[in-house]
């Protein structure tokens, strides 16, 4: 089951080509569908599939409680919630919820991966319009 969500993100990842939409909520504002990632000072965007198939590699994942994330290089900001990875460790921190998961090996090598295929949104040193 682990191996076949990991294609999935794989797949998702090498064929998304889908660009990323928003939908409208009560009042009328834009909600993003799509996940942000921060890497060390740069900011990157996963498409609808990509995003789509993080969420689904979180969903199939073996939940602990605490969360305490003292080391990261990744963070994932998918609407209101925070997911701090560390890659090197495999180790998703949900800090919005207090849990974390471990990831086997397999799979951490394969959401490694999966960052070249993420959108360059900007630099530290960029200026927002």
């Amino acid at each position: 089951m682990k191996k076949l969500l990991a294609l999935v993100l794989v797949l998702a990842c090498v064929f998304g080509l889908v660009a990323c939409s928003g939908s409208k909520d009560q009042d009328n504002k834009e909600t993003p569908n799509c996940i942000k990632v921060w890497s060390m000072g740069a900011d990157y965007q996963a498409n609808a599939e990509q995003s789509n198939a993080y969420r689904a590699l979180w969903n199939s994942l073996e939940w602990k409680e605490d969360a305490n994330p003292s080391s990261y290089n990744y963070i994932f900001y998918d609407g209101q919630v925070s997911i701090y990875y560390n890659s090197l460790d495999g180790v998703f921190y949900d800090v919005t919820n207090n849990k974390h998961a471990n990831l086997p090996k397999e799979t951490n090598d394969q959401i490694r991966n999966s960052f070249k295929d993420l959108t360059f949104v900007r630099s530290n040193g960029d200026v927002l319009d």
